[in-house]
């Protein structure tokens, strides 16, 4: 029959084996979604740049309709 003493070392090797365990699996999760995470950087850059062309054509576009409401005499617009 085992003893306390016993029982409280096969939970120390339960427990230490599972710590372990469960490094290697972060570890393991870890290198295979790093690939992940470059590739949604890489799209986070590019949604990024696409943003800010589309800002810029904006923001010139306004200043033509601003330019061209002033020569032919439109009152300022409301916003």
């Amino acid at each position: 029959m085992l003893t306390k003493s016993d029982l409280q070392a096969i939970e120390k090797m339960i427990d230490h084996g599972n710590n372990a365990l469960r490094v290697d699996l972060d570890a393991s999760i870890d290198k295979k979604l790093e690939p992940l995470k470059k590739n949604i950087r890489k799209i986070r850059k590019g949604i990024d740049k696409v943003i800010d062309y589309f800002d810029q054509r904006e923001v010139h576009l306004q200043k033509r309709v601003k330019t061209i409401e002033d020569h032919l005499g439109f009152p300022p617009q409301q916003n």
